[in-house]
């Protein structure tokens, strides 16, 4: 008897502890996670961008050396940036406090390239900033205008960098884990100079469609002497269309470049059309027509035609 009374008092005790400690954890984990109480961090960045790098057209990626300035609310302690586009390859603290966080960073980037209005593309290179554990309700980034900015010293080689850059915070939101970070966006606006757009691409096109135009102002009697020449300004279109194409990937879509050569194109198979039917022995409606002095005047005013079409479906 005296046993079983020691027995219950134990499993009394025992029960009683149990329920302390579970009641302990759980008030532990409401503290430490209720984040109704707590006010979010914010974090105001700044960059100052110094130097663009190895931009490769091809692959849309590219070198930055740039500062970044972070004053955070109430301390930087539990703040662990992170690169959404790309990855840090030198880091060096210049400042370290508290509440601030000054650093020299080189970052290797990429961006998403748009190629439709190639060879007089623009691009915006991007550093994207999230934090690597603290979702908006717990971070909250802000852009420090004061101490971002642009070095006047940035030297991008074939490019043209607008005399402007911007830094915004937009929400990332991430489906599968159903949490949403903020985000800091500093981007400048890159550009090929229109110049050595039409130098390089734009003027040897048209020089080659002169060529193939030239059979036009020939006689019937002399039509032996054209052929030759539409042909090879042909063959010199299609060589120099890939040249100038092969500095970008294939792309779904057609750019600014491709349709300018297809117009090219189909005015030279219409020069090379001509040439044949004056060739032809037939006499048929059609090949008198293409004989005519009408079908001359026709086939330089269409591509010119077509040329305007196409330049103004990209850049209007």
């Amino acid at each position: 008897m005296y046993k079983a009374i020691k027995l219950i008092l134990f499993y009394s005790i025992f029960l009683s502890l149990g329920g302390v400690i579970n009641a302990s954890e759980v008030s532990h984990d409401n503290v430490k996670f209720n984040k109704a109480d707590n006010k979010p961090i914010t974090v105001s960045l700044g960059t100052y961008l110094f130097d663009i790098d190895n931009f490769k057209l091809s692959e849309g990626s590219y070198e930055m050396l740039f500062y970044l300035a972070m004053h955070c609310q109430p301390d930087c302690s539990r703040v662990q940036l992170e690169l959404m586009n790309g990855a840090i390859l030198s880091k060096e603290t210049i400042i370290s406090k508290p509440k601030s966080q000054f650093y020299r960073i080189r970052a290797l980037l990429n961006t998403h390239i748009n190629y439709q209005r190639f060879p007089f593309d623009s691009h915006q290179l991007t550093i994207m900033l999230e934090d690597k554990f603290l979702d908006k309700d717990t971070l909250i980034f802000s852009a420090d205008a004061n101490n971002t900015g642009l070095d006047n010293s940035i030297i991008l080689l074939g490019w043209d960098e607008k005399p402007f850059w911007l830094a915004e915070v937009s929400n990332s939101f991430y489906p599968i884990y159903n949490q949403t970070y903020s985000r800091y966006i500093f981007s400048v606006n890159i550009s090929k100079p229109i110049l050595a757009g039409l130098l390089k691409n734009i003027l040897p096109g048209v020089l080659i469609m002169a060529m193939g135009f030239l059979p036009l102002l020939l006689s019937h009697s002399k039509v032996l002497n054209g052929l030759p020449l539409v042909s090879s300004a042909l063959i010199t279109m299609a060589l120099f269309h890939i040249n100038a194409t092969s500095a970008i990937p294939p792309t779904r879509y057609i750019t600014y470049l491709d349709g300018f050569m297809l117009v090219n194109y189909l005015g030279l198979l219409f020069v090379l059309s001509r040439e044949v039917a004056s060739l032809s022995s037939i006499k048929l409606k059609t090949i008198r027509m293409l004989s005519s002095k009408k079908y001359y005047l026709f086939i330089p005013l269409l591509w010119l035609t077509l040329q305007g079409i196409n330049f103004l479906s990209f850049f209007v």
